[in-house]
């Protein structure tokens, strides 16, 4: 038997219109009938006309034979000029309006689940001190391997900034500190920032706020 590609319509006797394209139209007609004898058919529309009017109620006709290659073209102008009221997207090929069967929406959420999982291993994780106050635990810094600490520590020394690190690698800036600490990198220090106040204070105390600054910086690692 020949197979005969093209475009077709289901019609109910309201009038309302379904347009589709197969491969193989008689086979594609059969699986319409098939899902629509079971209630599981992907178009809400054409199933509430078969709860209607009846399954050998409705119209299945063919449009115009073309070549695989062809189908999506033609069945968009088929689309364009008849405007089919169970077409829920106006777009040839589109899967909007489509109801997936149980086991594609076990997998298309075991994918989704895998995404959301991936993106949450990028986030800090937030945790609670004794006294309550926050701590963060940064993923990455249990993630990171040799390979990848050392790169860090080139790339700080190299005079990358530590906030373009945290920004390249999603990572907290205490865990990033923590790393380059641990590799013996040593902190660069920012010094005192001479604000309309600061210039107020005697050149020793700028000076004493300033190495307390360092200080601090390359014991807890700030910058």
């Amino acid at each position: 038997m020949t197979m005969r590609s093209g475009i077709y319509a289901i019609t109910a006797p309201s009038g309302s219109q379904y347009i589709g394209s197969a491969i193989d139209i008689k086979a594609r007609w059969r699986h319409h009938r098939y899902l629509l004898r079971r209630q599981k058919h992907f178009n809400r529309g054409v199933e509430r006309a078969v709860r209607k009017y009846g399954l050998e109620s409705l119209s299945f006709s063919t449009l115009l034979i073309c070549a695989p290659a062809d189908l999506i073209m033609f069945e968009q102008r088929a689309i364009d000029i008849l405007k089919p009221k169970y077409n829920a997207c106006r777009t040839a090929g589109s899967q909007l309006g489509v109801r997936h069967s149980d086991q594609t929406k076990a997998k298309i959420s075991a994918t989704k689940r895998g995404q959301y999982l991936e993106k949450q291993k990028q986030k800090p994780i937030i945790l609670k001190s004794e006294n309550g106050n926050p701590r963060h635990f940064d993923g990455f810094e249990s993630r990171a391997n040799t390979e990848i600490r050392q790169q860090v520590a080139a790339e700080y020394v190299g005079g990358s900034g530590l906030l373009d690190l945290c920004a390249k690698y999603h990572a907290d800036h205490r865990a990033l500190r923590r790393i380059l600490i641990a590799e013996g990198v040593v902190i660069r220090s920012r010094g005192l920032t001479i604000t309309p106040s600061a210039r107020k204070l005697s050149p020793d105390e700028i000076g004493r706020r300033q190495a307390t600054r360092r200080a601090n910086a390359e014991s807890r690692g700030y910058w």
